[in-house]
């Protein structure tokens, strides 16, 4: 099952007694021996076209794909005897033909989790299977490379995004690692032609419709807890002012964390705000505080957890930027921010089993704002000499937000823990 937020896709298969994959990035598709009908269905698909795939046992396969605006599937409709692969689960049902050793564990971790926690399910030959339940990894494999690839991972924090089994093949196998790397046993005469689709420059990420990374920072970088300071207390004060909605009860503001950016993280933003300032004058710089919703797959900042930052796949309280599952944006692919605490709050998405929901105060550099109410999602930019778009109630806008275009406009000031 590939995860939502990817560099590569990469899935093994086995078809009339061969093993087979298909591999996507922004270089293309490749395959290699795949059934008639989703060959065939491939040559009439681009990279940007294919949502997710997952390949099977016996020339089965799953695969979600786009044409125009419409969004299309093919899954095999698993009847007595058939294998569950790994394909996205739609619900709990969807896991009651998985092997028993492995159903075992997934029932039990339902009582605790909902079935979208499962970030991937991989099943191999033999048995074997890898799942990511919220973070935390579970396997049974049989190749004993791949035990210390995942024990090494395990013991130094390295986040794994997707692992990738062959139902051919005990000894075949694939990790993708959230920093785009990738470690693995395939067959040799594999490896020199998937190879290059795995290289950076040919990122999914760098192609996404509705990804601008911003300002990320490294598993190392510290939050620091304030106590009952001035900047507690003005944050506090901005949190509860910005609570607006009428229809949502006012939350507790439990903790309010720092975030200590290392200097090289920080720079690109320093500079960038260093040079508006100076050509636009005291008068006219605009940069501001503001809220950012994101969502959270970590328990940063919760009592007896980590002060680190987390590096998960789809965790984004590292980072303010936007997400691929945010489908609707105003004004275009940006970077989205608020003065309004109770509008970030639709955007928090709490993927964990903490009791606190988490949000992030940006700072953002705004220069000379450029005031729209209508909505125009074609921007991906603000209209030339301006540096951002300030959204502005009436027309579209219930409630303001503002919008940036470039990375180094914005950066992670401080960490919100509430609870609703």
């Amino acid at each position: 099952m590939a995860a939502l937020e990817v560099y590569s896709r990469f899935s093994m298969g086995e078809y009339q007694g061969n093993p087979s994959y298909l591999v996507q990035s922004a270089k293309g598709l490749l395959w290699l021996n795949l059934p008639d009908e989703l060959n065939n269905l491939l040559h009439h698909l681009s990279s940007g076209d294919v949502l997710d795939f997952s390949l099977g046992p016996s020339g089965k396969f799953y695969i979600k794909w786009k044409v125009g605006g419409t969004v299309k599937q093919n899954r095999l409709s698993l009847g007595s005897g058939e294998t569950h692969w790994g394909a996205a689960a739609e619900s709990s049902k969807s896991f009651h033909q998985l092997e028993p050793s492995l159903r075992g564990q997934v029932v039990k971790a339902e009582s605790k989790y909902h079935v979208q926690h499962f970030r991937f399910v991989s099943l191999g030959a033999d048995d074997t299977f890898c799942f990511n339940l919220a973070g935390s990894i579970s396997a049974r494999v049989k190749d004993p490379r791949l035990k210390v690839k995942l024990q090494a991972a395990r013991k130094s924090g390295r986040s794994i995004l997707n692992i990738v089994l062959s139902p051919a093949s005990t000894t075949s196998w694939l990790i993708m690692y959230t920093d785009g790397t990738q470690d693995g046993k395939l067959p040799e005469d594999w490896w020199k032609d998937i190879k290059p689709y795995f290289q950076p420059q040919y990122s999914l990420l760098r192609t996404h419709a509705q990804r601008l990374p911003a300002s990320p920072v490294t598993p190392t970088a510290p939050i620091r807890m304030l106590n009952n300071s001035a900047e507690f207390r003005e944050l506090h004060r901005l949190f509860m002012d910005g609570w607006k909605h009428p229809d949502k009860q006012l939350p507790s503001l439990v903790r309010i964390h720092a975030i200590d950016l290392p200097e090289s993280v920080l720079r690109p933003y320093l500079t960038y705000r260093s040079r508006l300032k100076k050509d636009l004058g005291q008068d006219r710089f605009d940069e501001r505080m503001t809220f950012h919703g994101t969502p959270r797959e970590c328990c940063i900042g919760d009592p007896e957890q980590t002060l680190q930052l987390c590096s998960g796949a789809r965790c984004n309280v590292d980072r303010a930027g936007t997400r691929p599952e945010r489908n609707f944006m105003r004004f275009g692919r940006g970077l989205y921010t608020t003065s309004v605490s109770s509008k970030a709050d639709d955007y928090n998405v709490t993927q964990t089993n903490s009791s606190y929901k988490a949000m992030l105060v940006a700072k953002v550099v705004l220069g000379r704002g450029y005031s729209l109410s209508k909505t125009n999602k074609q921007l991906s930019r603000p209209p030339r000499g301006y540096h951002s778009v300030l959204g502005t109630v009436g027309g579209d806008l219930r409630y303001d937000e503002q919008v940036v275009y470039r990375d180094d406009a914005i950066h992670p000031a401080y960490l919100l823990l509430y609870q609703p």
